[in-house]
């Protein structure tokens, strides 16, 4: 089938080393033919109620996700495809390790997620029903078991303390296409029977870049050690004096903004920074180079402050028409708008005798949370690149693990600690910017710069706001942080 194909060979894209015959390979859950017959070579496959296999290349045992009849590190490859979302939720985290106690080399695991995933699953049934089609019984466990949650399976990967992978594997159009056309179009058949003629492992139908997704892939290496690479990198500034006062800044984008900010310094950026005379800040190094600004946005500024100075004992980044408001009492969330014309008067308010010493006592000054009618992973995936989002989160498994669970806490909430926005003292700062462009930059060198339009060409200044929730809320268990939000007010443009 059409669908059955195209959920397995973006896995064998991702891990070519499936193809090689002299690597074992386990598959759980394989039903008649699974990914053996993609693959062409011997495949052990494990189904808990075995029927006779359709293909002379699957071998098939009977056995339990929960306890897999075979010691650890038995298998190069363990390979575990829709399956996970059939299981009850207090199972899924024990087969996970279990599929990660046999393996050797790497355990692939892929399925289905509750957003939008439900919300195709719930399509697909009324198109059944219009059809007169029965539904078919994995389609009623998937709403009677729920399908797994972002936050959930990252947890629960966490918990194994192995580095992974992460990445989307089928486009919601992709396997609706191919199953829509395997149940309703009868030609479908022969075209997949000639495409796998000609070519056993391509996908019959490709998924964008830019689609949502309906399942992703978690490719657990079992060998691999982790490394974190980022904790300790050396502070750019780590033998400058600080100087005893708070340095705030906003970052502008536009000359024509310029504006009296009060105490909050403006530092231009991208095309701005080329439009002002020396005597201004600017995202600019001293090298000439800089980050750019297109996709970096604000971050620019921030990175220049952090990797040249002024280095001060407290430090505040704010957007030009964002600040924070102490003037409103009470610990609520109250978002303020206000003139022009009012900025250098409010922002004298958040310069109170107590912020220079609270804040070098550990205090972390932060916006209120921001609501989300979805978690944050999924409002991602809505309004941007979802494979962006899993590039960054395989990359705080591989070099910054200890992040990892605040990363399953974080896609488990429906809050951002959004607007890269705060206060901090400086080591907080350097600890943060560490992680920050660390990670960044690596994605930076990964993703190509040209996307899809001028809005999304700003990834890195997206990404940038979940690594900052994920990261702050490490350093308050870790770091001795203590996080207090506070309200913030927009100016009118």
């Amino acid at each position: 089938m059409l669908n059955w194909k195209v959920r397995y060979a973006k896995l064998i894209r991702q891990c070519p080393e499936l193809r090689n015959p002299d690597r074992s390979v386990l598959e759980i859950g394989c039903g008649p033919s699974g990914i053996a017959n993609l693959l062409q070579r011997p495949v052990q496959g494990v189904e808990l109620n075995p029927v006779p296999p359709q293909t002379e290349w699957l071998k098939v045992d009977q056995g339990n996700i929960l306890d897999l009849p075979y010691p650890d590190n038995s298998f190069d490859f363990v390979v575990c495809v829709d399956v996970i979302e059939h299981l009850l939720l207090a199972d899924r985290p024990k087969a996970i390790a279990e599929l990660a106690r046999v393996a050797k080399g790497q355990a692939i695991i892929s399925c289905p997620y509750d957003y939008p995933g439900m919300d195709g699953e719930l399509a697909l049934a009324d198109w059944l029903d219009r059809r007169f089609h029965a539904r078919p019984d994995w389609l009623n466990e998937h709403f009677q078991l729920g399908l797994p949650k972002v936050g959930e399976m990252l947890s629960a990967v966490a918990a194994l303390g192995l580095p992974f992978d992460f990445f989307g594997n089928e486009g919601m159009l992709q396997h609706y296409g191919a199953l829509m056309l395997d149940l309703d179009f009868s030609f479908s058949a022969a075209l997949e029977s000639n495409h796998q003629f000609k070519t056993p492992c391509e996908e019959p139908l490709v998924a964008s870049e830019w689609d949502m997704v309906y399942s992703y892939g978690i490719c657990i290496h079992k060998q691999a050690p982790m490394i974190p690479a980022y904790r300790d990198m050396l502070s750019p500034n780590a033998n400058k004096a600080r100087e005893s006062r708070v340095g705030t800044y906003a970052a502008l984008h536009n000359r024509a903004l310029l504006a009296d900010f009060g105490p909050v310094a403006p530092i231009f950026t991208g095309e701005a920074a080329n439009q002002v005379d020396a005597s201004w800040l600017t995202d600019i190094l001293s090298s000439g180079e800089r980050l750019k600004n297109n996709r970096w946005s604000e971050m620019s500024a921030l990175y220049k402050v952090w990797r040249e100075g002024p280095v001060t004992e407290v430090v505040g980044f704010f957007h030009y028409r964002r600040f924070f408001d102490f003037s409103i009492p009470g610990n609520q969330e109250y978002r303020t708008v206000i003139s022009p014309a009012e900025v250098a008067a409010c922002n004298k308010n958040f310069l109170h005798d107590g912020l220079h010493g609270d804040c070098l006592n550990g205090t972390v000054i932060i916006p209120f949370p921001t609501p989300l009618k979805y978690t944050p992973f999924n409002h991602y995936a809505t309004y941007h690149n979802a494979h962006d989002l899993c590039k960054i989160i395989t990359l705080i498994a591989k070099k910054a693990p200890e992040l990892l669970p605040y990363t399953g806490n974080l896609f488990n909430g429906d809050s951002l600690y959004s607007h890269n926005m705060f206060i901090m003292g400086w080591d907080l700062f350097d600890q943060l910017c560490k992680v920050w462009f660390g990670l960044l930059l690596d994605f930076e060198a990964m993703v190509a710069a040209d996307r899809a339009n001028s809005y999304q060409n700003r990834d890195i200044s997206f990404l940038a706001e979940r690594v900052f929730d994920i990261w702050i809320r490490y350093a308050a268990d870790h770091l001795s942080a203590r996080l207090v939000s506070t309200t913030m007010y927009f100016v009118e443009h």
